[in-house]
């Protein structure tokens, strides 16, 4: 194998990575937070959140001082 037959096959191989995350929905969550009902970020969307960020530290900081007691 030369290196023109290398770089082919990583250039074909990089084209169908990227046709995969084309293809890939872009949005996993709800598109509100389902605590607060207010519309979710993009990036929180994108991860499967489903709580917005102000509900999710409330309930981490309510699970804390549970524990606490």
């Amino acid at each position: 194998m030369d290196d023109a037959d290398i770089t082919q096959e990583r250039l074909e191989r990089e084209q169908m990575l990227r046709n995969r995350v084309e293809q890939r929905p872009l949005l996993y969550g709800p598109e509100e937070c389902d605590q607060c009902g207010d519309e979710m970020p993009a990036i929180r969307r994108q991860h499967g959140f489903r709580l917005c960020v102000e509900c999710q530290t409330l309930r981490e900081r309510n699970q804390k001082l549970r524990r606490a007691e």
